[in-house]
């Protein structure tokens, strides 16, 4: 007789946990721990985005030499995941408060999970402190 382990579903909160929250991380103490310019090899790692995609983009934005003020241009172009999620909550103009229609936006989520996520935990705008919360409630995607 074979045991069968179960796997508990993942939700949003853990893929939001386990993929955004450590590159978030990692992407801002870089930044402010770094005291000069940046090195696209450096860019590229932290953005999860080639090399040569970093050249790219700088030489579309005219950008000589990296440094911390002018790679949120490199991040707002980048294909990565991590890069949608940042451009698109910048194109909200970084909201305080999230819709249901902003939060299913930013992530790439199904509005009917936003929706019902919403129902359940009577959420009805989202804040950086409510979003873990509502993210519980939406099941998992791959990104």
């Amino acid at each position: 007789m074979r045991l069968r382990i179960r796997r508990a579903p993942q939700t949003f909160y853990d893929f939001y946990i386990r993929e955004i929250t450590p590159k978030l991380k990692e992407i801002d103490v870089f930044l402010k721990s770094s005291d000069g310019g940046i090195s696209t090899d450096d860019a590229a790692e932290l953005l999860h985005i080639s090399r040569d995609e970093v050249v790219c983009i700088m030489r579309k934005e005219h950008i000589k030499k990296l440094n911390s003020r002018n790679f949120i241009r490199v991040m707002l172009r980048g294909s990565s995941a991590i890069c949608k999620y940042l451009r698109r909550e910048t194109e909200l103009g970084s909201p305080l408060t999230y819709t249901q229609d902003d939060i299913a936006y930013i992530y790439g989520l199904d509005p009917v999970d936003v929706a019902r996520a919403c129902v359940e935990t009577g959420i009805n705008e989202a804040t950086a402190f409510t979003l873990p919360s509502l993210f519980y409630h939406i099941p998992e995607h791959l990104a």
